[in-house]
């Protein structure tokens, strides 16, 4: 008796297990960063470092730590990585986004946001996507003119969330999806 009730357990458990895998065999989490550790350990900070104070670093914002990025001049800071192409990934992040622009110009703006550049594997950009809000049309003015671009003027100063698989992002532009190798 004890034997047969140990099979079937073993048959119920080996039916679960298998269900489970092949359930879940395409949601493989490959990156995440919650910046609790306070630093951006996985992430390279860049951009024109010109002039001013960059900050990279940790803020708490709606009960959780976010990252923060910050410029107090006239140039950029980036926070970047590099991931394999995969038409099967799928994105989740919170931003909340802020703008200042203090040259009025039609040479300068200030964009803030996050940022897709799919490149070829010789490194030349094939498409870009951008989530953000900056202080001038200009970003707008570009994506109107390229299909390769797309741009989404986020509402500024608000918590968006996002849950964007690949298929979804590249429906805004017009590229070759087999000329991707990367994407930044």
């Amino acid at each position: 008796m004890k034997h047969r009730i140990r099979s079937l357990i073993y048959i119920i458990f080996l039916a679960y297990g298998i269900h489970g895998i092949s359930s879940t065999a395409h949601a493989v989490l490959i990156f995440e960063d919650d910046f609790e550790s306070g630093t951006f350990d996985s992430w390279t900070i860049g951009g024109r470092q010109l002039a001013g104070i960059n900050l990279a670093n940790t803020v708490e914002r709606y009960g959780s730590l976010m990252g923060h990025l910050y410029k107090t001049s006239f140039t950029e800071i980036t926070l970047e990585k590099d991931f394999a192409y995969d038409p099967l990934l799928n994105f989740m992040f919170d931003i909340e986004v802020t703008s200042n622009g203090t040259i009025i110009s039609p040479n300068y703006y200030a964009y803030s946001g996050v940022d897709f550049y799919f490149y070829d594997a010789v490194g030349a950009i094939v498409g870009r996507i951008l989530y953000g809000t900056a202080s001038t049309s200009y970003l707008s003015d570009i994506a109107a003119s390229d299909p390769t671009i797309y741009y989404s003027a986020l509402t500024e100063g608000a918590l968006i969330n996002f849950d964007l698989g690949m298929a979804e992002i590249l429906s805004n532009i017009t590229i070759d999806e087999s000329s991707i190798d990367y994407f930044n």
